[in-house]
């Protein structure tokens, strides 16, 4: 499987909206800021969209928060990240898929 610029991009672009998108969650909670539920609609969707990495991260959540190795908010940190790592592996997989399907159609 070949990756190109547009794989890449599309990967890093789903990261970065999901890991701003769970940063925001978490500074709001630290710093006790109101947060709206309906604001949780999207976080939502996205683990929903991130599903298979998402399931086997939450199901190892207390080893995660068993680590606790640069403080307090290391592990959900943590499972930002790699979370956030699925949910781009998931976009350019989809990507992939119908990319496929277009030049098999052709």
């Amino acid at each position: 499987m070949n990756l190109t610029i547009r794989d890449y991009m599309a990967f890093f672009t789903a990261f970065a909206v999901m890991f701003i998108y769970y940063l925001i969650w978490y500074l709001f909670r630290y710093m006790s800021w109101p947060w709206h539920n309906s604001y949780n609609i999207p976080g939502f969707f996205l683990l929903l969209l991130s599903w298979p990495w998402s399931e086997v991260l939450f199901s190892a959540q207390s080893y995660f928060e068993g680590l606790n190795i640069f403080g307090k908010y290391s592990s959900q940190i943590l499972l930002n990240l790699l979370t956030s790592i699925g949910f781009g592996l998931n976009v350019v997989i989809v990507r992939k898929v119908f990319v496929g399907v277009k030049l098999m159609l052709k």
